[in-house]
């Protein structure tokens, strides 16, 4: 994934795979994903691009501020026991609209209002930020961290890191560069 981030950054096409040919594979013989990806939603973060990956080779869970809740909990989880997915990346970047809201104290209702709470609650554990693009970083890796954190409650997931079976990687996408920044894994060292 990192050489396919070098790739897009570069701005070298993806596989030139036939992708029909690539789709009808996929069909017959199902899928073979080589890493679960937990990303924010938003339409700059092409996941399958930035890391110059074809059909078939990504499980990726998106999710307005990649925060995690029963769904995209549960989806990371299928990729992890039923697909064999030996990687799981909580994929941040910057400029994100979900911890741009937060920074600012933007009050909003319903389920963003509460979807919004995960972010706060980040936020409340961060010293006193500003609401400068420096504190917008600030929130968005702790946010990931704090992601990936809530991940590891699971148990299946929690005992395959510890058991150097799974790497769990935590990362962030500047969206005017391209650039994947890699900030840590978790388990199969």
């Amino acid at each position: 994934m990192k050489k396919g981030n070098k790739r897009f950054v570069d701005g070298e096409p993806r596989s030139s795979d036939d992708i029909g040919t690539l789709r009808e594979k996929l069909a017959e013989e199902g899928q073979e994903p080589i890493a679960t990806i937990m990303a924010c939603s938003d339409s700059r973060i092409p996941v399958e691009d930035i890391f110059s990956q074809p059909l078939g080779r990504l499980f990726v869970v998106s999710t307005a501020g990649n925060t995690a809740n029963v769904h995209s909990e549960g989806t990371v989880r299928y990729g992890v026991e039923h697909l064999h997915t030996p990687v799981v990346v909580v994929l941040g970047h910057n400029h994100c609209g979900a911890i741009k809201a937060v920074v600012v104290d933007s009050e909003e209702s319903g389920a963003l209002g509460e979807m919004l709470e995960d972010i706060y609650a980040v936020r409340r554990t961060l010293d006193d930020i500003g609401e400068d693009e420096e504190a917008e970083r600030a929130l968005a890796i702790a946010n990931v961290n704090h992601t990936a954190d809530e991940l590891l409650r699971d148990d299946l997931l929690r005992a395959k890191v510890d058991q150097d079976e799974v790497w769990l990687m935590r990362a962030m996408y500047d969206i005017k560069t391209g650039v994947v920044e890699w900030l840590g894994k978790s388990g199969r060292d």
